[in-house]
């Protein structure tokens, strides 16, 4: 795949304003273009984590610094460590400019993060910052408990020539007299001194790391070229592979150090090690210091500290209404994938255990029989989810039901049920798990509405009031939230291929045949995105923290419609719909449906309800 057009254009900007790192530089010049860097175009996460300065004796006694995260999020006893050692080249780099991403990690994990500023070159050399390193994991296996860390989940991690000491440290900690740490997370990291790999040489043009900058590095890092072969310099080599802990090895494609990364997985996993090969084929070496303005960067780095958080036995939790069927079922899936534990709710006892089924050997799975229609069991849910879990990190409010028929063929009773399950089973879901997301000053809210939340076509007057009401509350709880470390998301579906022409609720007093060959046209030509699909969007969303989340193409489309025609856009779109129903199923048909004197206004029903049930007021909780 090409490399990322974000990349091209910053390596662009860079080459034409000479704030490329160049090997003509000073070591000054290369520090402060890298503090820049991270400064400009890296992670700024601030809340939710509290940070506090540490001095670590190393082992010629000097102190050298280290700054301590802690999540406020984190349960209670003794949190899981990554002691993370920046990169840089070991000559560029500090605690200060990865304080960005360091808090991001401890945020992101769950886990308290120990960054170390261990000492660099050319007034440092090889092997000293090794030497801080080892002094830096002994001293905290030693101080953990002390700290509030537990000294048996410790992980060690870092990129490129951090990624090189944490290997380091995995290989050769015990022939230190020190434990093994409990795994590693290594970034694009560097695993091979002598330079064999054909990626060292095939990488040259405008990227952040070219053969030209290692050889700069190098020769200010090192004292002789023999140290560059040196058995700490060369992990791929070590004795041993199968003593390794298990890794998770996040790789960038455009990069010269790409096969050396890829050799080291093979021979750990030749070995027997569990270990993890995440290669992202758009991103290049540095992409951690990017991450600000790069998307895929910051879902890669999610990926990297949840895997590792979960092999430290932390992982965050979700909580998600409507999981029997649909979307909340697809979502369930997906969070399983990225290391989500799950607490999934749905009134449909039956499609909540084949969900539970689904993804119960990836992740620790409750299920809880709930009708979100009913604030007493919502709440009870949330006290639950905290009493199973003791966390919630993520809580998606999907539940929802549909219901054909004009405003005088629906009953106030009707239009109530949809109420009480669409928006006021929002309401109580966010009320229930509120809270204890701002207890912990972190966390995200995920409210489902729809693409009839930004426009309401004649026939769903009942659903679209559901939908805008979803909106509106959820679009003023972001303001309301805004700083205080707990996002808001509201999203709005189009055209979600589910089976709502056979579920949705028709009026009582509706033409059902006709309602039902209109749902049933609408599902065939308009619906065309797949659950899978859907949640693949919103988790993306819930990873960006992004404001609003649109769905399909024609939530995309109604939205820039709507914006731009305002009060011209209803009637157009109204027309439009109706070129897809055939001539007796028109609204303008003079004939009107089956048994009718004229037309029923019964529009098909909402384009993403996936289980909504045609029977009495008390079935709600369905799954959206």
């Amino acid at each position: 795949m090409a490399l990322d057009s974000r990349v091209k254009f910053l390596m662009w900007f860079a080459a034409n304003t000479g704030r490329s790192f160049r090997p003509d530089l000073s070591v000054a010049a290369m520090r402060d273009g890298y503090v820049r860097m991270n400064k400009q175009f890296g992670l700024k996460e601030r809340g939710g984590v509290d940070a506090r300065e540490l001095e670590i004796p190393a082992g010629d006694g000097t102190m050298i610094g280290a700054r301590l995260y802690q999540p406020h999020a984190a349960s209670d006893g003794l949190l899981p460590v990554l002691l993370y050692f920046h990169g840089g080249g070991f000559v560029i780099g500090d605690v200060d400019s990865y304080d960005g991403l360091t808090r991001f990690f401890a945020r992101e994990g769950r886990i308290a993060v120990l960054s170390v500023d261990y000492r660099l070159g050319p007034e440092n050399r090889f092997p000293r910052s090794f030497d801080d390193a080892f002094a830096a994991l002994g001293w905290l296996q030693k101080n953990a408990e002390s700290l509030g860390l537990s000294a048996d989940h410790i992980a060690v991690g870092g990129d490129s020539a951090g990624g090189n000491i944490s290997a380091a440290l995995s290989v050769y900690a015990e022939s230190r007299g020190l434990a093994r740490p409990a795994f590693a997370f290594l970034i694009y990291p560097g695993t091979d001194g002598t330079g064999r790999f054909p990626s060292r040489n095939e990488y040259t043009g405008n990227l952040p790391l070219t053969p030209a900058t290692i050889a700069w590095f190098a020769e200010r890092a090192t004292s002789t070229p023999e140290d560059k072969n040196d058995p700490l310099f060369v992990p791929l080599d070590a004795p041993h592979p199968e003593r390794h802990p298990p890794a998770y090895i996040l790789a960038a494609q455009y990069d010269p150090l790409v096969d050396e990364g890829r050799a080291y997985y093979e021979r750990l996993r030749d070995a027997g090690v569990a270990v993890t090969y995440d290669l992202r084929p758009t991103l290049p070496h540095a992409f951690v210091n990017l991450a600000g303005v790069l998307p895929e960067a910051r879902r890669a780095l999610t990926a990297g500290i949840r895997a590792t958080a979960a092999a430290l036995g932390v992982r965050p939790v979700a909580a998600v209404t409507g999981a029997g069927s649909g979307i909340g079922r697809a979502l369930a899936i997906e969070l399983a994938g990225l290391g989500y534990a799950l607490a999934l709710a749905d009134r449909d006892e039956q499609g909540l255990a084949e969900t539970a089924k689904l993804v119960e050997d990836r992740t620790k799975v409750t299920t809880h029989v709930v009708d979100v229609a009913k604030k007493a069991e919502v709440d009870a849910f949330a006290d639950g989810v905290l009493r199973e879990h003791h966390r919630v990190d993520v809580v998606i409010n999907n539940a929802g039901v549909a219901l054909i028929g004009d405003v005088s063929e629906l009953s106030v009773e009707e239009m109530a049920w949809l109420m009480d399950i669409n928006f006021w089973g929002t309401v109580y879901g966010v009320k229930a798990f509120l809270p204890a997301l701002q207890r912990a000053g972190d966390g995200t809210i995920v409210n489902v509405s729809s693409v009839f939340g930004i426009f309401a076509p004649p026939g769903n007057s009942a659903y679209a009031a559901s939908k805008f009401a979803v909106r509106g509350f959820t679009e003023s709880l972001r303001e309301e939230l805004r700083g205080t470390g707990v996002h808001v998301i509201t999203v709005h579906p189009g055209g979600i291929k589910t089976n709502i022409a056979r579920t949705s609720r028709v009026a009582a007093a509706a033409n059902e045949e006709y309602s039902r060959k209109r749902a049933q046209v609408f599902e065939d030509t308009m619906l065309t995105q797949t659950p899978e699909k859907a949640a693949k969007t919103i988790v993306r969303g819930i990873v960006e923290r992004r404001d609003r989340v649109l769905i399909g193409r024609e939530a995309i489309q109604l939205d820039v419609i709507t914006r731009t025609l305002g009060p011209a856009a209803p009637r157009l779109l109204s027309a439009l719909a109706q070129r897809n129903l055939p001539g007796e199923l028109r609204r303008d048909n003079a004939k009107g449906p089956p048994g009718s004197a004229k037309p029923k206004e019964a529009a098909p029903p909402t384009p993403e309800s996936s289980a909504a049930q045609n029977g009495s007021p008390v079935e709600a909780g369905t799954s959206t």
